[in-house]
C-alpha cells in the first residue's frame, strides 16, 4: 500500500445530526493504526447495527503520491485502534 499523507474524516447522524470534520497528517498515525486503515481498505464493510441515532464516518485517506480512498463506516465498524484518528 503506498504510504499515506493525511486522513480526513467526516462524522454524521447522530441524535442531533451534526456533522464533524477531522484531519490528521499521516505523519502521526501508529503502525497499529496504518495496518487497521489498511484491514478497513482491503475488507468487507460491515452492514450499520440496527438502531436509531447511529454515527456514520466518512474516511478518505490520502496517499503521497496524490491518489485517495474514500470508505464509509458504521459507527460499529471503527475499529477501537482508530478512535482517537476520528475523534
Amino acid at each position: 500500500m503506498a504510504e499515506v499523507a493525511g486522513v480526513e474524516v467526516v462524522r454524521s447522524g447522530g441524535f442531533a445530526g451534526i456533522r464533524r470534520t477531522t484531519r490528521t497528517d499521516g505523519g502521526t498515525l501508529s503502525g497499529e493504526q496504518r495496518a487497521a486503515i489498511e484491514a478497513l481498505l482491503d475488507g468487507p464493510v460491515p452492514p450499520p447495527a440496527p438502531g436509531a441515532d447511529r454515527f456514520s464516518y466518512g474516511v478518505t485517506i490520502t496517499f503521497k503520491d496524490g491518489s485517495t480512498r474514500r470508505i464509509e463506516l458504521p459507527e460499529t465498524a471503527v475499529p477501537p485502534v482508530l478512535r482517537d484518528v476520528i475523534r
